[in-house]
């Protein structure tokens, strides 16, 4: 009798344990997977369509800004499209005898030196060890064909043609213009030389 008691002790003992493993495997909490934060939560905007992960945009080339032409802009000096040789100076025999000097400024590093030279031959600038050489004076510079000449023999547009020797050896060499010095050829950037103005004949 004693042995039946304890068989059945132990059957429900056992009855209950498994009862109770069932029912802490079915209280179980469920699993909640949590999800990353949207493009809202973390402030960052959203990216465009046309930077959508996976596409590469082509880069496009930067282009040099476009500046308009200038009007009427012509190089005083300019050289001919035949074989890159310059245009002729042409001076009629009126011009060479109605001008036979011009006078010129020479300027460095702000000081002044007025000077006057006969066309065609050069002279020493005092207080240097340089020269000057006036080759040709046109009274009204025009450009026609292939060649340079002048419209008039009136100073209406003065231009002389210059060139800068240290020695033997030519420091810079151009046209000078009294009234459009933008225009002028004859560029340095220690020695400026101006056409001082034409009175006319």
């Amino acid at each position: 009798m004693g042995k039946f008691y304890l068989g059945l002790i132990l059957g429900l003992s056992l009855a209950l344990g498994y009862g109770c493993g069932k029912k802490e495997e079915g209280e179980q909490k469920p699993v909640v997977t949590q999800m990353p934060p949207s493009v809202e939560e973390r402030g960052v905007a959203p990216m465009p369509e046309s930077q959508a992960p996976g596409e590469i945009q082509q880069a496009q080339p930067m282009m040099p800004p476009q500046h308009p032409p200038v009007k009427g802009a012509m190089p005083p000096h300019p050289i001919s499209e035949n074989q890159g040789k310059p245009k002729e100076i042409v001076v009629k025999d009126e011009v060479r005898k109605k001008w036979s000097t011009v006078s010129l400024l020479f300027v460095e590093n702000g000081k002044e030196t007025p000077i006057t030279v006969k066309i065609g031959e050069k002279i020493k600038i005092p207080n240097t060890n340089l020269t000057i050489a006036v080759e040709s004076f046109l009274p009204d510079y025009t450009i026609s064909g292939n060649n340079i000449a002048t419209r008039s023999n009136e100073p209406n547009n003065p231009a002389v043609l210059v060139e800068l020797l240290d020695g033997n050896k030519s420091l810079a060499k151009g046209w000078v213009f009294e009234r459009l010095p933008d225009f002028n050829s004859y560029r340095h950037e220690k020695y400026q030389i101006v056409l001082l103005p034409v009175k006319k004949g």
